[in-house]
């Protein structure tokens, strides 16, 4: 113990002293911001990091292409649902504006329809009209068949009162 109550202890420095660093190799700057240690100089990366490099890049880019590619596949299918529901609604629309005494009770099938309604399409329409719980209702069920990775339809039903 010193006069003064601190211990006082012995202090080492971890920075190079005099262009020496802990290995004994000494230590200096070299052209263009390289670092020289002992004679070997370090420029640009190996041919392994390269490599390594463009392993990474190629698993993110084939993560990528399988994102997009199931993006591309859920968007046809949505524009596909999309067209159904509008095939639908438009022959429910076309019996509601004929009004109850044109909906008799019976089935028709409308087959190779476009997006439009219009012939030329891969869409199967389906409309189905029977008597309602009461006497003066109808029941219109219209459903709407589509290819997509096999056999899909949407099917809409409404009621429709004299």
């Amino acid at each position: 113990m010193s006069e003064g109550g601190g211990n006082h202890g012995t202090c080492f420095a971890a920075w190079p002293v005099s262009g020496v660093e802990a290995g004994g190799a000494v230590a200096a700057q070299g052209d263009g911001g390289t670092m020289v240690t002992g004679t070997r100089t370090q420029r640009g990366m190996t041919v392994v990091e390269v490599m390594v490099g463009l392993g990474l890049m190629a698993l993110a880019v084939m993560g990528l292409n399988s994102l997009a590619v199931s993006a591309i596949r859920n968007n046809l299918s949505a524009r596909l649902v999309d067209n159904a529901t509008l095939l639908a609604q438009q022959k429910i629309e076309q019996i509601k504006r004929n009004g109850y005494a044109a909906a008799v009770p019976g089935t028709t099938v409308e087959s190779n329809l476009d997006a439009a309604g219009n012939p030329g399409g891969g869409y199967r329409r389906t409309t189905t009209i029977a008597a309602g719980a009461l006497g003066t209702t109808r029941n219109v069920t219209v459903t709407i068949g589509y290819t997509d990775n096999g056999m899909r339809q949407v099917s809409f039903m409404t009621e429709l009162a004299q």
